[in-house]
């Protein structure tokens, strides 16, 4: 009830966390048994491709610090199994050909999950 009251900024916001946290979950179970820790890693690395410069800093600038409170909040309970997760922000000003790179710099990293460029249309990738 109380998002009748908020803003239409903020209820887009709202949605598009609870999406990245969606989405997390969902590739880390695709990529790693749950059920056993000893198949996870000594430490769990996400990637998240954002404008962190140019036109669409703002947005970039906002999600990362979402994802970094997420992220504080979650190592903060004991991660996951134990496990604290690690970010890795790319920069890719709003640039499809930055984003593309970006992607293919953390799948060489070894990367296995990363949050996908939030304001370049993928089909241009």
């Amino acid at each position: 009830m109380f998002l009748r009251s908020l803003p239409k900024e903020t209820k887009i916001s709202i949605v598009f966390f609870v999406l990245i946290g969606i989405i997390l979950g969902t590739g880390y179970l695709l990529v790693y048994d749950p059920f056993f820790s000893s198949a996870l890693p000594d430490k769990i690395v996400i990637g998240a491709v954002l404008p962190l410069s140019g036109d669409r800093m703002e947005y970039g600038t906002h999600a990362r610090d979402g994802i970094s409170l997420a992220v504080a909040d979650i190592n903060a309970a004991g991660g996951i199994h134990g496990k604290n997760i690690s970010m890795i922000y790319y920069d890719d000003g709003g640039i499809p050909k930055k984003s593309q790179s970006s992607l293919i710099t953390a799948h060489e990293m070894g990367i296995p999950v990363v949050i996908a460029p939030v304001s370049v249309k993928i089909s241009a990738i």
